[in-house]
């Protein structure tokens, strides 16, 4: 593909000087996150209108957390001009990319199927792992595809891309990675959504992810949920259908938050009991939520993610057995998250302490076969 340059001129209607600040990254150039947004929902319209593919990629630059921390943040920002500037060489005039966060960059590819996306992102991955970038330093990035046909809308797309990029990083990065949609499996199965169950299912994640927007804490908080609940699934050999099932539960588990106020829901403290009651009927309310979207076993999976095996859980008091198993996958790979994550309450613990403490709470807190999978994963260094 021939070198070109993002025109923001396309789609900036205001005249630029006026437009620029809030539609230019003002580090590498490249659109920003507003404008990513705003060229990805038209596009997406205009083109499957036209009955033309479009496809999304989502690169993240391996380990950036290093270099900031190693290096100076002065190096972080020549580092990320010099990889914007690698990838707006892969780019044609009709593309857009830009810097949607710290350090992930998107591409819009109009008119591209899947494979072609794949083979232009690869080359962009593969001449950045093969030259220094910067100051002899040689960095790799990671990325999801995913085309439009796999998805249902724009935000769909982009969630789409983000899980297969989070994928990639789970097996080891500098890697590119199409998602495989699982739509047209799904059509013949019997947990296939109906159309009005898929325009629910949009409206929810639309709700799922404005609850992680509400704490900078938590962004992200229920993909990642949602990518650990599949690893585990895996490793204890459910069938793909179900692992799917489970993902999908897991991206929603959150949503019955937004009916939890903000003053409780992003105190920098504990809790009081009050305060804790509130906040242990948003499993209840989940389910309640996505109950005429999803199967009964996801909602059940969603309900029951906060029992315990003891008994002491909520909202039914379930205990061993009782608890569904997706529940089970879903309370270990959501507290895992939690624990490891900053807050404003508390500070991100090392993994081998929490991996440690999930052990010694089986039969209470959590069940053993995900707690003994996922110390397995760790020790292969895939979480």
């Amino acid at each position: 593909m021939a070198t070109a340059t993002l025109d923001i001129t396309a789609f900036v209607a205001a005249p630029q000087r006026a437009s620029r600040p809030v539609l230019v990254d003002p580090l590498t150039g490249l659109a920003n996150h507003r404008a990513f947004q705003e060229r990805l929902r038209s596009d997406f319209v205009a083109l499957r209108r036209k009955g033309r593919p479009l496809s999304l990629a989502r690169l993240d630059i391996d380990r950036f957390k290093h270099v900031n921390e190693t290096a100076s943040h002065d190096i972080g920002d020549r580092v990320l001009i010099a990889i914007a500037e690698r990838l707006k060489s892969f780019t044609r005039a009709e593309d857009t990319l830009a810097r949607i966060a710290g350090d992930e960059f998107a591409l819009i590819l109009p008119g591209c199927r899947r494979d072609d996306a794949h083979a232009v992102v690869e080359r962009a991955r593969k001449a950045i792992a093969a030259t220094p970038v910067i100051s002899g330093c040689r960095l790799t990035v990671s990325a999801g595809i995913c085309e439009s046909g796999s998805a249902r809308d724009a935000d769909d797309l982009y969630e789409l891309a983000g899980i297969a990029l989070e994928g990639v990083k789970r097996d080891g990065r500098d890697a590119a990675r199409v998602h495989q949609a699982a739509v047209a499996a799904a059509t013949a199965d019997d947990h296939a959504l109906s159309l009005d169950q898929a325009e629910t299912m949009i409206g929810i994640r639309a709700l799922a992810r404005a609850v992680d927007a509400k704490d900078p804490a938590t962004q992200r908080h229920s993909e990642r949920v949602a990518m650990l609940a599949r690893q585990i699934a895996e490793r204890l050999g459910w069938a793909p259908d179900r692992v799917l099932l489970l993902e999908e539960a897991a991206l929603v588990h959150d949503v019955g938050k937004l009916a939890v106020p903000d003053r409780i829901l992003l105190k920098p403290g504990p809790l009081d009991p009050d305060e804790y009651e509130i906040v242990k009927r948003h499993a209840a309310l989940s389910a309640e939520i996505v109950g005429d979207a999803l199967a009964p076993e996801q909602v059940a999976w969603i309900r029951g993610h906060h029992e315990r095996p003891d008994g002491t859980g909520y909202p039914d008091g379930l205990a061993g057995p009782e608890i569904p198993d997706g529940a089970a996958i879903l309370a270990l790979a959501d507290a895992f998250d939690v624990m490891t994550g900053a807050r404003p309450y508390s500070s991100p613990r090392e993994q081998r302490a929490v991996l440690a403490e999930c052990t010694a709470l089986v039969g209470l807190q959590f069940a053993a076969e995900p707690v003994r999978v996922l110390v397995e994963l760790a020790a292969q260094g895939r979480l």
